[in-house]
């Protein structure tokens, strides 16, 4: 009898662990295969190197203060990152006035960094609703739990109702291990989103200063 229960303990699988969280912890899988969506993309996506290449970025602020826009808007089409964006946007708008133009590319730099930021900010999202998530499953485990306690006309073993709370404190567990992996990342996350950002406010704040003057404007487009 003991060798038999020895190996009914020791056949038990994650897969039989998890079912046992109940109706709660398909939803704490779906959160969680989004969780690893997100850092995949984010991972991807979120590479300074990539979104704001400094030599790029030097070339083009070069370019627009040389006024050799016809490059710098080749440039821009050519070359998929946030200043070819931002910088685009602006020379678009440059035969409206300098003053269209900066107000252009400063609307393009703040969606840029915003759509950067939400990224991050589901992360941080999924860090605060999974382990209520992960509560409100052990909760319903544990009432279920002792419901079935209570509605026994025989005598229930502690132990029967001890494995019952057990199960349901999956839930909590599961929770907790998505929100923090969630947080680790969305720390790094942060991290690179914020020299992303600094990044795009200077060479921003340089392409600004390097657009012509109105008078100059003027003369260009008569």
């Amino acid at each position: 009898a003991l060798a038999q229960g020895g190996h009914g303990d020791a056949g038990t699988t994650l897969w039989q662990i998890l079912q046992s969280g109940g109706f709660m912890m398909i939803v704490l899988g779906i959160v969680s295969v989004l969780t690893v969506t997100l850092v995949v993309y984010a991972w991807m996506r979120l590479q300074p190197s990539k979104l704001v290449p400094e030599d790029f970025c030097h070339e083009l602020v070069r370019n627009v203060a040389e006024r050799k826009y016809g490059r710098a808007r080749q440039m821009c089409l050519e070359n998929e990152n946030l200043m070819a964006s931002i910088t685009l946007a602006g020379l678009d708008k440059l035969e409206r006035g300098p003053r269209i133009a900066r107000d252009s590319i400063e609307l393009a730099a703040r969606k840029q960094v915003l759509g950067l930021w939400q990224t991050v900010n589901y992360l941080s999202d999924i860090t605060t609703i999974a382990p209520m998530l992960g509560l409100a499953g052990t909760v319903m485990g544990m009432i279920e739990a002792f419901n079935t306690f209570a509605l026994k006309s025989v005598m229930v073993s502690p132990l029967v109702v001890a494995g019952g709370v057990s199960k349901a404190l999956i839930c909590t567990a599961a929770g907790l291990i998505i929100a923090i992996t969630a947080m680790a990342f969305y720390t790094v996350f942060r991290t690179r989103v914020q020299l992303i950002t600094q990044t795009v406010e200077a060479f921003t704040t340089e392409t600004i200063s390097a657009l012509p003057r109105e008078e100059e404007t003027e003369k260009m487009f008569r």
